[in-house]
């Protein structure tokens, strides 16, 4: 029997093929099993994908409405949500946004990493025409060049929330 990616048909256990002895040892649970199972729940989908569209990336934010403001301005989008908890910007073609949700106890992520801080969980990278321009407008628009700068045609800048985001030049 094929499934749909044409791989054999395999169960899940090992132990379901007669090998109980050997699937319910340690090695057995804890060393094959664990490196096949991205394999086996590939193989074992069925269905069809259902159709799915991203809508936006959130950023937490102890004030979701300020931190809107912030990305409208600097990326030039249209807020189209604006709800206490959660607020939505994006651009006028209809393209993936940015919402901002409502976390009382948004920490700012440390730039750059540091044990036992809180961790950057994603950044945005952006692309303007002119890196130098792109920094000021962005500066102008609420954000802070970050102090720790990696590499040489990047800027990293953070939000009014404390979120890195990189500019570097690119099409636009």
């Amino acid at each position: 029997m094929k499934w749909r990616f044409g791989h054999e048909a395999r169960p899940l256990s090992w132990a379901s093929c007669g090998y109980s002895d050997w699937a319910s040892s340690a090695r057995g649970r804890y060393g094959y099993l664990r490196r096949q199972s991205r394999h086996a729940i590939r193989d074992a989908v069925t269905m069809d994908n259902p159709d799915l569209r991203m809508v936006a990336t959130v950023l937490g934010s102890s004030d979701p409405a300020m931190l809107a403001s912030f990305y409208e301005r600097l990326l030039g989008w249209t807020r189209v949500t604006d709800k206490p908890n959660g607020v939505t910007v994006r651009p006028t073609s209809g393209s993936p946004g940015l919402s901002f949700q409502m976390e009382p106890d948004h920490v700012p992520p440390t730039w750059p990493s540091v044990a036992d801080e809180q961790q950057i969980m994603m950044h945005l990278d952006l692309a303007v025409a002119d890196l130098d321009r792109g920094v000021a407008w962005a500066i102008e628009a609420g954000a802070t060049l970050a102090e720790f700068q990696p590499e040489e045609h990047v800027r990293v800048m953070l939000d009014p929330a404390g979120h890195p985001f990189c500019l570097f030049e690119g099409s636009v």
